[in-house]
């Protein structure tokens, strides 16, 4: 059974149709990558998973449990937790606060910030002491993950990790989210535009047009033969 199961999820901006009738499973284990040109709703399907945006028709269920009414604080402590585009860390608290303020979402009423995420990303352990804005874009969305994954999620979602993020980082943000995936089976849904990075990655893909899946797949069939015609612009 998918960890993550969305079925004919459909969501609206006034009378624009911005993600329409999608079907998507992330199971534990595997990172399902979203693809489309901007502006095809990938950062709303996001939102609408999360419960940040209300879906106008379908459903969201995580590990057998139907989220589809449930509010995003509900679907935190159901175990949905999302790395946004922007990264929208709190520039004037200090790495250790921008982490301990995800702990109001487990379930499991932990209180302290595990040690071994932390250990994640050696770069945040040398600066919990050091503002969220001083920090640079690479470690910044480092924050971002970690934060997300202080709430214990099951589902882990990231809206364009690699956004403005030197090549370096990108490629430890590529094998953090690989360790995490089949260390910590978590099912890992993630919006990218980076060809090469999805095909290293990735265990799924799909990719959407006009708030529509125009193709899926496996990441391991991926070339731009045959999916450039839905990502070229």
């Amino acid at each position: 059974m998918s960890m993550l199961d969305v079925r004919s999820l459909s969501t609206r901006y006034g009378a624009v149709v911005a993600v329409d009738g999608v079907d998507l499973s992330a199971q534990a284990g595997r990172i399902t990558c979203v693809m489309g040109r901007n502006g095809t709703g990938k950062t709303s399907l996001m939102r609408t998973i999360m419960g940040q945006i209300k879906a106008h028709a379908g459903t969201v269920t995580v590990d057998g449990h139907d989220l589809s009414t449930a509010p995003a604080h509900a679907r935190a402590m159901a175990g949905v937790s999302l790395v946004p585009q922007g990264r929208e860390i709190f520039p004037k608290l200090t790495v250790a606060e921008n982490l301990a303020v995800a702990l109001s979402a487990r379930s499991d009423g932990l209180r302290k910030v595990p040690d071994d995420l932390i250990d994640l990303f050696p770069i945040l352990r040398q600066f919990l002491k050091r503002m969220g804005g001083d920090l640079s874009g690479g470690q910044q969305q480092q924050l971002a993950i970690a934060r997300a994954l202080v709430t214990n999620p099951k589902v882990l979602l990231l809206d364009e990790p690699t956004e403005g993020i030197q090549p370096n980082i990108i490629e430890d943000i590529g094998s953090i989210l690989r360790r995490l995936a089949k260390e910590r089976q978590l099912a890992i849904v993630l919006v990218e535009q980076y060809f090469d990075f999805v095909q290293r990655i990735g265990d799924d893909f799909l990719i959407l047009d006009r708030g529509r899946v125009v193709a899926r797949g496996n990441c391991a069939d991926l070339s731009m033969d045959n999916v450039g015609k839905h990502l070229s612009v």
